[in-house]
């Protein structure tokens, strides 16, 4: 019995290794195949590299005169990129500064904003003990208030009756300047 399973085991473990075997030609044909596709491709790449070299040693011959150019070029854009470089380090050096400013400002409004809290913290306290306080002094406010708004009422009335009054007055006034025209006119036209 026990032999039987041994072989079965035996057999269980050659298919897989056969499988794997088969598996892993596979893969080598695959792999042989991309190999060929990359050779010709490479193949391919060289013969136009060959030729592209031509072209550019055609280029290179008809640019020498092109190399004094580019190397008053170069010169020019080594100063730049110095004096740039220099700019940029001065500039990073004022953010340096500036942060260094700034982290000292942050300090100090931390320091504040303490010193607030605490103020605040003493202030509410003052503030429970002023609010009864107030409670008392607002109906005695209210009262005043209301006082003081009758008395507005009352200041109002009396305006619009004066009003009333200096139109009367004024019209008064006209009809009496009328009149002394009038009178003048015909004493005029008489004597």
């Amino acid at each position: 019995g026990n032999m039987t399973k041994e072989i079965q085991a035996l057999n269980i473990s050659l298919n897989e290794q056969i499988n794997l075997a088969i598996g892993q030609n596979e893969m080598h044909k695959n792999l042989t195949k991309m190999l060929e596709r990359i050779q010709n491709e490479t193949r391919t790449a060289i013969v136009e590299k060959d030729h592209k070299l031509s072209e550019m040693e055609k280029i290179v011959s008809q640019s020498k005169e092109m190399n004094d150019t580019s190397a008053q070029l170069i010169n020019y854009l080594k100063v730049r990129q110095q004096n740039e470089s220099a700019e940029l380090t001065k500039r990073v050096k004022e953010l340096e500064d500036s942060i260094q400013s700034q982290q000292w400002t942050i300090k100090d409004l931390e320091y504040k904003r303490q010193q607030a809290e605490d103020s605040t913290k003493m202030l509410e306290r003052i503030q429970m003990t002023a609010i009864v306080e107030k409670d008392h002094k607002l109906s005695e406010m209210e009262k005043k208030v209301s006082q003081q708004i009758s008395i507005q009422n009352e200041k109002s009335k009396c305006n619009g009756e004066l009003n009333r009054l200096k139109e009367k007055c004024t019209v008064w006034q006209l009809t009496k300047d009328y009149m002394y025209a009038s009178v003048n006119y015909i004493v005029a036209v008489f004597m």
